[in-house]
This record gives structure tokens, sequence and C-alpha cells, in this order.
């Protein structure tokens, strides 16, 4: 026996050699210095210039090289990303002085999370030296058999279109510096499970376009994804657009769900009434980002996991924000009706129009989103203003030369343009409310592309008629889809549209990808990605939300 296992290691050992010397279209994912070695006191004392990731260690090198079957898929990309980060934090903590290492790593940290705005890397992981999270640095430290066996199954995860496959599958635990047990863990959950999938109606446009993956007749490509996989004895699903009233099917559906996925632009609100008629409910996923259509108190206390495809959205919203901004400061939607009626007024847009330059424009809240308006709007030389829970590391408010504020209120005072990129719980339920707007500066404009329930209905519409707002742009409402006669629809000087700034087809790329893998790891009892996670073993995990249940409301028409 041990005669066989030798021969089998040695010709695996042949076939890597082989598999080296065969010439491949491998390249370099982004651009860096190849050509001049760094040494590592030269790295070490030039980490301040050396902040961007062209200039790394020769060693970190091999973690960008990819080949042209995967550098264009957005979420191999950032595994590749996080494993250079994940090289580069063990060089500075192995190589350079002792002094400020936090501070250096974090800079190229912050610098590599704006220049790749699309991935999120966990930044706490990689600090903590997270072998399981740094897939490619824990690879190097296994045994050689141990190696060889990772080495295939990572070769091939390499090669495998990651829009269908999970790019970790497997869950690896340390126990030492030198070894490792890999453990593969199959689905126990026995018969087949029910999974509600409740999405917008895709009409002629969902038809005709596969890749609006967001919309009933695409499914995600759930159905695609289940027959590939040969999941149809194992899930059950039922796509429907159907979720308003007790005869709706998403409604006669969920007693017998054991998964419910929804978006945020149809949501299917997971109220207490609704969770406690699903007693077979165990995971809801959001398609897209924010998850307060799910009543997070009860969930936690029926134990009933909710995860979102954290990420998936961030640069769509935060292009969307900027753009509004611009249509609101610019009076551009007042311009475009003149075109369509046959009118030519100038006098009566310049009126209203203003540059944008050397305005205050401020964020409530700088997470993956707000932090992302931030960069795309310091080009514009405006005075940029935030508030947040959690302070921006230092060095990032240096680079942007943003004003950190202690309060929404002290935002709120000082700002022509104010953008509201927070999450909607208990916390932030009707924050701007009539006492907020007040404060606001006369003549002020607000955009609001997180959630429709972070502002007073009415309040707000008062303050636009009053001309204490000038405008108002989103893409939010309260409850969704908004009722015909909102009056959101019809308050002057707005630039509202359907909630669609996060479901660009770029997006539903990105968030449909997302849900599959949750979907196969819940399945397969793998572990969900950290940042996924919102409410896990009976708690809210996420600090970007707080237990509580901001879904109360969503049957009025308000």
């Amino acid at each position: 026996m041990m005669m066989i296992e030798n021969s089998i290691l040695f010709i695996l050992l042949i076939l890597i050699k082989i598999i080296k010397a065969i010439p491949s279209n491998s390249y370099y994912l982004i651009d860096i210095n190849i050509n001049v070695s760094i040494t590592n006191y030269s790295y070490c004392s030039n980490i301040t210039i050396y902040k961007d990731l062209y200039h790394i260690p020769n060693q970190c090198h091999k973690h960008l090289l990819c080949d042209s079957y995967n550098c264009d898929d957005k979420l191999f990309r950032c595994v590749k990303i996080r494993e250079t980060l994940c090289c580069l934090h063990d060089f500075i903590q192995n190589n350079c002085q002792k002094e400020n290492l936090k501070d250096q790593f974090r800079s190229i940290y912050f610098h590599a999370s704006i220049q790749h705005g699309y991935c999120e890397i966990n930044l706490e992981r990689i600090e903590q030296n997270d072998r399981s999270y740094c897939i490619a640095n824990y690879l190097e430290t296994t045994t050689t058999r141990s190696s060889l066996k990772r080495f295939y199954r990572y070769r091939h995860r390499l090669t495998t279109q990651l829009s269908n496959v999970q790019y970790e599958t497997m869950n690896i635990t340390s126990k030492s510096s030198n070894s490792s047990t890999l453990i593969t863990r199959y689905a126990s959950t026995n018969g087949q499970q029910t999974v509600l999938v409740v999405l917008y109606e895709g009409g002629e446009a969902g038809k005709k376009n596969k890749n609006i993956l967001g919309c009933v007749e695409n499914a995600l490509g759930l159905r695609e994804w289940i027959k590939e996989n040969k999941l149809d004895n194992r899930l059950k699903l039922v796509v429907t657009s159907d979720k308003q009233g007790e005869n709706s099917l998403a409604e006669k559906t969920l007693p017998e769900a054991s998964v419910v996925i929804s978006q945020p632009f149809w949501p299917c609100y997971l109220d207490q009434t609704r969770i406690d008629k699903a007693k077979k409910l165990k995971l809801a996923i959001t398609a897209g980002v924010g998850s307060d259509h799910v009543n997070l108190e009860a969930a936690c206390k029926r134990g009933i996991t909710v995860a979102e495809v954290s990420g998936s959205n961030v640069v769509s919203v935060a292009e969307h924000v900027v753009m509004q901004i611009l249509a609101l400061v610019r009076n551009f939607i007042p311009a475009y009706k003149q075109v369509v009626n046959g009118e030519w007024d100038i006098a009566k847009i310049a009126d209203k129009a203003y540059d944008l330059e050397n305005k205050h424009v401020g964020t409530v809240a700088a997470g993956r989103i707000g932090l992302r308006v931030l960069q795309r709007l310091k080009p514009f030389d405006v005075h940029l203003h935030y508030y947040d829970k959690f302070r921006l590391d230092k060095s990032i408010e240096k680079e942007l030369n943003v004003t950190y504020h202690s309060s929404v209120e002290s935002l709120a005072k000082v700002c022509d343009v104010v953008t509201i990129n927070c999450p909607l719980h208990p916390e932030t339920e009707h924050m701007f409310d009539k006492k907020m707007l007040s404060l606001m500066k006369k003549g002020s404009y607000i955009v609001n592309t997180a959630r429709g329930k972070i502002m007073d209905r009415d309040a707000l519409v008062d303050a636009i008629k009053s001309n204490h707002i000038e405008g108002y742009a989103g893409d939010v409402w309260y409850p969704q889809p908004a009722a015909k006669d909102h009056p959101w629809r019809s308050m002057p000087r707005h630039a509202m549209t359907p909630h669609y700034s996060g479901t660009t087809l770029d997006a539903q790329a990105r968030y449909a990808a997302g849900v599959r893998e949750i979907l196969g790891n819940w399945l397969n009892e793998r572990p969900q990605r950290e940042e996924y996670l919102i409410v896990d073993k009976g708690k809210v995990v996420s600090r970007a939300y707080t237990e509580g249940d901001a879904t109360k409301g969503h049957s009025e028409k308000k």
C-alpha cells in the first residue's frame, strides 16, 4: 500500500512539473513592476511610496498571476487581490521594522480598496493571519501530501467558471504552522427542500435578455444551476412575483419553505406574522444588499440565518448617487422635459442650475457605498464631509480631504448636498424627520439611495413645497413598489426613479452568483462568508445593523 502511495505521489510530482512547463496564456492581473527586484529594505523603507500594488515584493507576484479563462471574472480577481494583500501582510510582519506596522499595512489595504472598489476584502481576517481566508498562503504552509491534494483542488477552481461554482469549496482548519486538516462536508439536509424565490416580472425585456437575472423569467440562474449540479431531487424551486396578500403564491408557499430568496427591488417582507407561518424556514437570502425587509429580531429568536450578497451593488449605487447629485444641482430633469415638450426656455432652466464645484457634500455613512461616493466626488473639487458610527482610517481621511462629523445633525447643518448611504434598522428609521430637515441649509439637496423609510415621507414633501429643501432624488420608497398615488411622485423638484441603482446588469451578475454561492454553502453545510452574514446563530453579526424590526407598515399604502 505504501509503495502504491509513493508511486502516486511521484507521478503527481512529475505532472506538476509538466504543467509548469506547458506554455500558457498566463499574465498578471494588474500592472506590476516585474523588471525591478525590490529588496526587503527597499520596500520597507518606501511603503508610503509603494502603497499601490504596482510596487510589491517579488515573492508576492505569483498571487497576481492568472490566465485568459479567469482574469475577466470579478469574483476571481477579488480572490487574487485578497491573496496578494495576505502575502503583503506577512511580508511586512516578517521583514519590516516593528514601528507602525499596522498603519503601514492599512495604508496599502485602503489604497487597494479604492483601486478595486468592486471587491470586499476582510481586513480583520487578514490582520488575524486567518489562513483559511488567505488561500494561497495557506497552501504554502501545509505538508507535501496535503499540498498536493489542495494543489489540484485549487487549480481546478482557478479554471472553473466562478459564476456557477463556489471558489472556496473546502473548509480548512489549521492545527499548527506545518500541518492541516481538510474537512469536506456533505449536505445532511434530508429530502427535497422548498426554495421560495420572489422576484420582479421581467416582461418582454426579461424574455429577450437573459442577463436580466433578477427577474422571474431568469430566476438568478438558479434553474440552470440546479440542473447542472443535479440538485433536482434536493431543491424544489418556487419562483414568483406574487407576494402581497393572503392569497398570494408567496404566502401559500411560506409554510413549506426552507429558504426564502428576495430582493430589495421587489421585497418579500418577512414580518413577524410571516416568520411565524414559515415553520420550516432556515435561511433568508437577499439577492442584493439590504435585509431590512426581514424582521431581524424575529429571525434571531427563531435561529433563522439571514444573508445578503455584500459588495455586489457598491459600484452601481455609488455611480447612481453621483448621477443624481448632478441631475439635481444642474437642474437636468426640467431641462430634459423641455426638450421632450418642444420648449426652449434657457432662463427658466438656468434659474436653478449650479456648478457642483466648491459645494459642501456630505454622506450619512461611509461604509462600502458611502466611501466610494466620496472617492468619486473628490475630482469635482468639492468640500467632502461624512458621518459614520465607525470613523475612517486617518490615511483615508487625509487622502480624500474629508471632514468627519460626530453626528448627523452636525453634518446636515453645513452641507449643500446630503447623500444617505446607511442601512435601514430601528436606529435609522425616520432619521430624516421634520426636526432633522429643519436643520439643513435652506436650498440644500438630498439624495437617498439607501431606504425610503429613513425619510419621514410627509415631512419631506412639506420641506420641498416650502422651498426649504431645493430638491430630492433617489430610487428607494416605502413600501415597494410605490403606490401610484405616492406623494413623492408628484412633489416638485424631484429626480426620483424606481429602485434600480443596485440592479444594473453588472450588479445582477454579481448578486446572482452570490445567491447561488450562499444557497450551495447552506445545502452542503459549508460556512458562509463572514461579510455575507447579517443574522447567524441567533445574533445580528453585521455591524451595519441592529437587532429590531423595520418591516412594520409594509402592507400600508405609504
